[in-house]
């Protein structure tokens, strides 16, 4: 006969209240419906969690033991045990989340990072930017703090050659930021260093 362990009051009381799992995640360990959990808890009359009278008192006990207050419910628990943390485990990881980038990372400002662990500005992790990378391997040499490699289309992601310039100063950036949003929109970033930056002083004075 198979083994129905929500018909069992210690199971129940285990899973519900030292494990602390949601009904949902009992029902999904167990391999049957949520209404089963909860039919089988009212037949043995486990009262359900109410909120602080019972996080409170088991709150202190854990305090009281070992000091540092309450253990999150999955301590000890792996995604083989556990079935939220399989979820979040086999769906957020790798290829399957919404943020993976190739194995790549993104920084906080929307641009991607490559291992280089002997480029003499890499970062505590080994990492810098795949732009200023990109642009060093096009002019064959380390780029200088102040330079601001620009990209053409406005996206920070797409790193190919041709998408590529190299500003000499971020003023220089600016500056063009500024002259193709409130003069020429259609003004070219070789246009606007060969043409205008350094000859026209209220280009720079309005950067």
């Amino acid at each position: 006969m198979t083994e129905r362990p929500w018909k069992n009051k210690e199971w129940l009381e285990k899973h519900y209240y030292e494990l602390e799992l949601s009904t949902h995640d009992m029902a999904e360990l167990a391999g049957c419906t949520r209404k089963n959990i909860e039919y089988w808890m009212r037949k043995y009359d486990i009262p359900r969690r109410s909120g602080p009278a019972i996080y409170t008192a088991r709150c202190l006990k854990k305090i009281s033991e070992t000091g540092k207050g309450r253990e999150p419910f999955s301590k000890g628990l792996t995604k083989h045990d556990h079935p939220s943390i399989m979820r979040t485990s086999e769906k957020l990881s790798g290829e399957r989340s919404p943020t993976w980038s190739g194995g790549k990372p993104i920084n906080y400002r929307g641009y991607r990072l490559i291992k280089a662990d002997d480029h003499p500005k890499r970062d505590k992790d080994g990492y810098v930017l795949e732009h200023r990378a990109a642009m060093e391997s096009l002019t064959g040499r380390y780029l200088e703090d102040g330079e601001v490699v620009h990209h053409r289309d406005g996206n920070r992601l797409n790193n190919s050659p041709e998408n590529l310039f190299l500003f000499p100063s971020n003023s220089a950036h600016v500056s063009f930021h500024n002259y193709k949003k409130h003069r020429d929109p259609s003004v070219t970033e070789e246009e606007f260093m060969e043409v205008y930056y350094g000859k026209d002083c209220a280009v720079r004075e309005n950067a």
